[in-house]
């Protein structure tokens, strides 16, 4: 019972720490940004989110599924086989923002911005890798190191976006950069 309580903190902390390191972040880049920006980056989130839950179809489940069914060295196996899927919808989803980026971008900010559809398609495919690698860290047992790597993901945002924002632009892309980072 002790065991499971340690590992329980392990995992937990970081989650904390992340949650503390985001409430101090949004009044520092409330500083920055205004209120329409944070809509656009909102927009911008809510499109991630909709493209990621399309490209993965479930398969980081599936992955933690057939975990612990495979030995340490068919793992690889397992995990480019959930990952050929991906990349392949990935690859038709990306190649239609590409495509449609004009139309996309003035039905998620009201106006055109060059490159959005790039911005979406590297945030797409670091999403689903930084799933799978922190899948295979909680299932292989890494409380601390899920931990750290939580709240490293955490500071690079914020450092990233509060950067981004006072060097080069108060605009969402702060926001946007900061996530990628």
């Amino acid at each position: 019972m002790r065991n499971h309580f340690k590992m329980f903190l392990t995992f937990s902390i970081g989650t904390w720490l992340r949650a503390m390191i985001s409430f101090l972040y949004t009044p520092i880049i409330s500083y920055f940004l205004v209120p329409e920006e944070f809509g656009k980056s909102a927009m911008f989130t809510m499109v991630l989110s909709i493209l990621s839950t399309v490209v993965q179809l479930g398969t980081v489940q599936a992955f933690a599924r057939f975990f612990y069914e495979h030995n340490e060295r068919d793992r690889a196996k397992l995990t480019w086989a959930c990952l050929l899927p991906i990349v392949s919808i990935g690859t038709i989803i990306s190649v239609s923002l590409v495509w449609f980026e004009e139309v996309l971008s003035k039905a998620m900010f009201g106006q055109v911005y060059k490159g959005i559809s790039f911005l979406i398609i590297t945030s797409l495919y670091l999403s689903v890798f930084q799933s799978f690698n922190h899948q295979i860290v909680r299932m292989s047992k890494k409380g601390l190191t899920y931990s750290l790597i939580e709240v490293s993901n955490a500071l690079g945002n914020v450092v990233g976006s509060i950067v981004y924002a006072a060097l080069v632009g108060r605009t969402f892309y702060a926001i946007v950069y900061g996530t990628i980072v």
